[in-house]
């Protein structure tokens, strides 16, 4: 237990040092949206790293995801960043390659001169979350897709978006899709 405070605090100070400069942390693959199309992106699962604390999910200037929906959050995480423009609509799709593999997806913006990613996310403008669990049609089967939204309004923000593991899950091939509608 020791142990996990130790990484946690460290994971934090780097991330925080990282963050005052001006530039996205290391553990974060910034990549740049297409804004004519679409972006692909493939991913492995074990790249990522888990997160030992969820809290700052539910805080009401995050609110990215409830306590009992934690737990399909809890596994190894995937961070990837970019640009919104002003007025863009950004549609996000991730697909395991393996159905049947349990992934989430969240995404949010922050103002352009902010570079937090999640312990030391303390509020953004917009968070939403795509995860396993939702209701299934009779003959309908997990398909291991999930999709979200953001929307920039009025003007340009930073985007984060993370692929994660169910508690437990830290393996596991994605594509991940972004794409621009104006």
């Amino acid at each position: 237990m020791r142990c996990k405070q130790i990484f946690l605090l460290l994971s934090i100070c780097v991330l925080a040092i990282g963050t005052s400069y001006g530039q996205w942390p290391t553990a974060v693959k910034v990549i740049s949206i297409n804004p004519n199309g679409a972006t692909v992106e493939n991913g492995q699962l074990e790249t990522g790293y888990v997160l030992a604390d969820l809290n700052w999910a539910l805080k009401p200037t995050v609110g990215c995801f409830s306590n009992t929906d934690s737990r399909k959050f809890k596994g190894k995480q995937v961070f990837y960043a970019s640009t919104l423009a002003a007025k863009t609509i950004l549609d996000i799709k991730l697909v395991s390659k393996n159905p049947k593999s349990k992934m989430s997806l969240y995404a949010y913006l922050i103002p352009l001169e902010d570079f937090s990613i999640p312990p030391a996310l303390d509020r953004c403008v917009t968070c939403r979350q795509a995860s396993q669990g939702g209701v299934l049609l009779p003959g309908q089967e997990e398909n291991g897709e999930r999709k979200l939204r953001l929307n920039a309004i009025q003007k340009g923000y930073n985007v984060v978006i993370a692929v994660c593991g169910e508690e437990g899950v830290e393996k596991g091939s994605y594509t991940l899709t972004m794409e621009t509608v104006k």
